[in-house]
C-alpha cells in the first residue's frame, strides 16, 4: 500500500501520534481519580513531614537548651543568681518558644524568671520528674498557676555534684503560642494546620475554642463526619492520611498527619479541602491535553518536509550499506552534502578506507606486542628471583646468629614473646625453653684461642 519511504514515514507518524494520544486519553480518563489522588497523597504528605520536622527541630531546641543548662555548674550548685539568669536568658531566647520559664527544689516550691513563686508539687508532670526515669517531660495541656492561661509544661531534673535530685528546671509553652506557629506554616490554599497530643487532645489549632476541651476521638459530635474514626489512625500510627466530611459545608476534605521528632507522640495535622488538591492537577492535564493536539498538527506539517528530503538520500545509503554487507565494500558513491547524511556518507568512506589500512598492520603490530611482552615478562620473573633470593639472606641475617646459623637473641626473645602471648590468650596450654651452659668455656677459650671457641659452639 505504502510503497515508497516517503509515504511510509509520514504513515508511521500519523499512526504512532494519533494511536498514542488516543490511548493516553483513555487511560488518563480510567485512571485518573486513583492517580491525581496519589500525587496529593504524595505531595501532601511531603508537605506533612517537612512541617513536622520544622516543629520538631522548635522543640528539641527548647529541649536542648532545658537539659545543657541544668547541667550548669552554676545549677548543679544551686547557684540562685546564675539560676534566674539562666532562666530570663532561656526566656528571652530567639529560638526557644517559652512564656516562661522556672526553677523548683525536691518539694515542688518554683521561682519563675519574672519573680512569681508558688508550688508545683501537685503537678502530674513534676511528680514524673521525682520518680528519676525521665531526663525530659512534656506535659499534658494544664492552666499555669502564674499566667492563668493555657500551657504545656517541659521540665527536666536538676542533680547535684553527687547525682542526686534535687529539683527541677522547665519552661512553659502558651498553646496559643504553639497555635501561631502551626498557623505560620505555608501550606497550599486553604489547608491549616492542627496539633494533637498522644491521647489525642488537641494543642493547637485555628479554632481556639478547640484547644483542651476537645479531643479527636470526639470530633464527629461536632461536625466532622468520620474524623473520630480517623483519629484513631492518627493515634496509633506514625504517619497516615484519610478523608472525613466536614457537614458544615457538606465539603470532602483530607487529611495527611505525621509525627513530631523530639515530643511525646505529638502530631501534627493538616486538613485540606479534597476539591483543592485535585484542582491543580485536573488543570494540568486538560493543558496537557491541548498541548498534545498542537503538538500533533505541527509536528504532522513539519514531518511532512522533513521525511521528503530524508527519504531520497537514506533509500541510496541503504544500497550502498547492504553491498558492504555482502563483502563489497566500496566508497559510497553519492553528492557530498554539508548534512546529517552527508557527514555519514564521508565517515562511512572513512571507515573503508580505515579498514583497509588497519588489516594489513594490525597482525604486524599484535606480534610486536607480544614479543615485547614475553620479553618483559621474562625480565620481571628475572628481577623477582634476585629479589626473593636478597630477602632470605636478609632475613637470616637479621634473625640468626652469624656463626653457629642459630636463633640470635633478638629473635629468640621475639619468638618467647609470641609463645608467651599465646599461652595467656589459650592459645596453647605450655611450652619449653631449653638452656645449654657450657662449664669451663672461657678457660677453654681463653688458652686455646677464640678459634677454638668458635669450632666448640658450633660443633655443640
Amino acid at each position: 500500500m505504502f510503497k515508497s519511504l516517503r509515504q511510509r514515514l509520514m504513515a508511521g507518524y500519523f499512526i504512532t501520534i494519533v494511536s498514542t494520544l488516543i490511548l493516553s486519553s483513555v487511560l488518563i480518563y480510567q485512571q485518573e481519580s486513583n492517580h491525581l489522588f496519589q500525587l496529593a497523597v504524595d505531595s501532601s504528605m511531603m508537605v506533612n513531614d517537612a512541617h513536622a520536622q520544622q516543629i520538631g527541630f522548635i522543640l528539641r531546641n527548647n529541649t536542648d537548651f532545658l537539659q545543657e543548662f541544668a547541667q550548669e555548674e552554676g545549677v548543679v550548685h544551686n547557684n540562685q543568681d546564675f539560676i534566674m539568669a539562666g532562666l530570663l536568658f532561656l526566656k528571652n531566647h530567639s529560638l526557644t518558644l517559652f512564656q516562661n520559664t522556672y526553677y523548683a527544689d525536691r518539694t515542688g516550691e518554683f521561682k519563675t524568671s519574672s519573680g512569681a513563686q508558688g508550688s508545683i508539687y501537685d503537678r502530674e508532670y513534676f511528680q514524673e520528674l521525682l520518680k528519676g526515669e525521665s531526663n525530659m517531660v512534656f506535659s499534658h495541656p494544664v492552666v499555669g498557676k502564674v499566667s492563668g492561661e493555657q500551657i504545656i509544661v517541659l521540665s527536666t531534673p536538676v542533680h547535684n555534684a553527687q547525682g542526686k535530685l534535687t529539683g527541677a528546671m522547665g519552661g512553659s509553652i502558651n498553646l496559643k503560642t504553639l497555635s501561631e506557629e502551626v498557623l505560620g506554616m505555608k501550606v497550599p490554599g486553604k489547608s491549616y494546620g492542627w496539633i494533637v497530643d498522644a491521647q489525642g487532645d488537641i494543642l493547637a489549632h485555628p479554632d481556639p475554642t478547640y484547644t483542651m476541651d476537645y479531643n479527636i476521638l470526639d470530633m464527629d459530635k461536632l461536625h466532622y463526619e468520620n474524623l473520630s474514626k480517623l483519629g484513631m489512625d492518627v493515634l496509633e500510627y506514625e504517619k497516615g492520611m484519610g478523608e472525613y466530611v466536614d457537614t458544615a459545608t457538606d465539603e470532602d476534605m483530607f487529611l495527611t498527619f505525621s509525627e513530631i521528632p523530639y515530643s511525646p507522640g505529638w502530631k501534627l495535622l493538616i486538613t485540606t479541602a479534597k476539591s483543592d488538591v485535585l484542582a491543580p492537577q485536573k488543570t494540568l492535564i486538560q493543558m496537557i491535553h491541548s498541548v498534545s493536539f498542537s503538538v500533533i498538527i505541527v509536528f504532522f506539517v513539519v514531518a511532512t518536509v522533513i521525511s521528503k528530503r530524508i527519504s531520497d538520500p537514506i533509500i541510496a545509503l541503504i544500497g550502498a550499506l547492504q553491498r558492504s554487507e555482502r563483502g563489497d565494500y566500496q566508497p559510497i558513491d553519492l553528492p557530498e552534502t554539508e548534512d546529517e547524511i552527508g557527514q555519514l556518507v564521508r565517515a562511512y568512506n572513512t571507515m573503508i578506507f580505515s579498514i583497509e589500512k588497519n588489516t594489513l598492520n594490525l597482525e604486524s603490530m599484535v606480534e610486536d606486542r607480544i614479543h615485547e611482552l614475553q620479553r618483559l615478562n621474562a625480565k620481571l620473573d628475572e628481577r623477582n628471583k634476585r629479589l626473593n633470593s636478597l630477602n632470605s639472606r636478609l632475613y637470616n641475617l637479621a634473625t640468626r646468629d652469624k656463626l653457629t646459623e642459630l636463633l640470635n637473641r633478638g629473635q629468640i626473645l621475639a619468638e618467647v614473646s609470641d609463645t608467651m602471648g599465646d599461652v595467656s590468650y589459650g592459645v596453647s596450654k605450655h611450652f619449653s625453653l631449653l638452656f645449654l651452659d657450657l662449664d669451663n668455656f672461657k678457660y677453654h677459650n681463653d688458652r686455646f684461642g677464640h678459634d677454638i671457641g668458635d669450632k666448640m659452639l658450633v660443633h655443640v
